[in-house]
């Protein structure tokens, strides 16, 4: 009886698979039906292969590491969101297009790009300005394009900053309000901000 990977101080081994039997049936008679070559890489995206002693079938088998690896992640995203604040997870949900339900706002965060944190980058620029050089905070506001302006102002308005959860229509305005409504964001305000910076690592 050969060692498997999983044989040793759990004493769990795999070795009764082995006796399933070696024909293209299931065991109802009816044909069995082939699963897609790529099955095993998209489950666990790593396979062993080993070739069975007198028949020269090639059996592929999964390993389960990479996988159980990244179900963990998945896990303990999980639970970071579901202890998050409702602030921060409002504005995570912001970020991320998804509503701030746990499941929906972990799977969103697990998958979505690395741009998705531009908008913290340009909100905290106007909030770097305000502080250093205020008479520039309105020409980087008003600069910004209206994508940008949109976004910047919906985590304004998650951070309840605004009251309203688009911008005005006119760039100027929406710019002006971006600078007012940052301009007078709490210590509080700003953490959230970072928390939920923080909340959008996917580790």
């Amino acid at each position: 009886m050969s060692e498997t990977p999983y044989a040793g101080s759990y004493g769990y081994n795999q070795d009764p698979l082995d006796t399933l039997p070696d024909t293209a049936e299931d065991y109802d008679g009816a044909p069995a039906e082939e699963a897609p070559a790529d099955a095993d890489e998209e489950l666990d995206g790593e396979q062993d292969e080993s070739t069975d002693a007198g028949s020269g079938r090639t059996r592929t088998a999964a390993k389960p590491a990479s996988s159980k690896a990244a179900f963990r992640r998945v896990a303990a995203k999980a639970l970071e969101v579901d202890a998050a604040s409702g602030t921060t997870r409002s504005v995570a949900a912001v970020l991320t297009g998804s509503t701030e339900d746990a499941a929906d706002l972990t799977a969103a965060i697990m998958t979505a790009p690395r741009s998705v944190t531009a908008p913290l980058s340009d909100l905290d620029e106007v909030i770097d300005a305000l502080a250093t050089r205020p008479w520039e905070a309105g020409v980087i506001a008003a600069s910004m394009d209206r994508s940008r302006l949109k976004a910047v102002w919906g985590l304004l308005h998650a951070l309840e900053a605004v009251d309203t959860p688009t911008p005005p229509a006119r760039a100027d305005k929406a710019g002006l309000g971006v600078v007012r409504a940052a301009n007078d964001l709490g210590d509080e305000q700003k953490a959230e901000l970072i928390t939920a910076a923080d909340l959008l690592k996917r580790s």
